[in-house]
């Protein structure tokens, strides 16, 4: 039996299908547990060297291990901490060289993931007088909690009425014909 194999067995006992999110299941005798990354490449727990695609989703951008990002990092912990919940100076300077690099950006916030940027996203939207809608595309991910957030927004406006998005869902095509008006 391959590590692979008793990791999953063992996995299953505490998680729906032996993994910490969906995308991870590959099925029974494909899922993999890796065991290291460096550059883009990824070796599992058997030894396999895998070239990976999905950096991380996205913010692996550099690869695995980058000793730039590795010592910034470092350098950022040992100075300022790490995360605290509350405002920092470093939140400004990252905003405002995204901004620099994305001009058409007015104002902007961090997310830990879809859901949460979804959700600020479907909080803020009834606050400005020129969203008419929200849009979401067919087949994509809005957020797990957009509905459930707007609709929080709306009962919890007691002090100040909010103009209510309507919600529309729309083909790419459709998408990109309303955006230009």
């Amino acid at each position: 039996m391959s590590r692979q194999s008793e990791l999953l067995q063992e996995a299953m006992r505490h998680m729906p299908q032996g993994v910490a999110e969906n995308y991870r299941y590959w099925g029974p005798d494909r899922t993999v547990f890796i065991q290291r990354a460096k550059g883009c490449e990824l070796v599992d727990v058997d030894g396999k060297t895998y070239v990976d695609f999905r950096l991380g989703y996205g913010p692996v951008i550099l690869g695995y291990g980058d000793k730039r990002v590795d010592q910034a990092v470092i350098a950022q912990i040992q100075s300022g901490g790490t995360l605290t919940g509350f405002a920092t100076e470093l939140d400004t300077t990252v905003v405002q060289q995204i901004k620099a690099l994305c001009p058409q950006i007015d104002k902007m916030r961090f997310a830990n993931s879809g859901t949460e940027a979804a959700m600020g996203a479907v909080r803020t939207a009834p606050m400005t007088a020129s969203v008419p809608e929200l849009a979401n595309r067919i087949w994509s991910m809005l957020g797990h909690m957009a509905l459930t957030c707007l609709t929080t927004v709306v009962s919890s406006s007691v002090e100040k009425p909010v103009k209510v998005p309507r919600w529309v869902i729309c083909s790419m095509t459709a998408l990109s014909t309303r955006s230009s008006r």
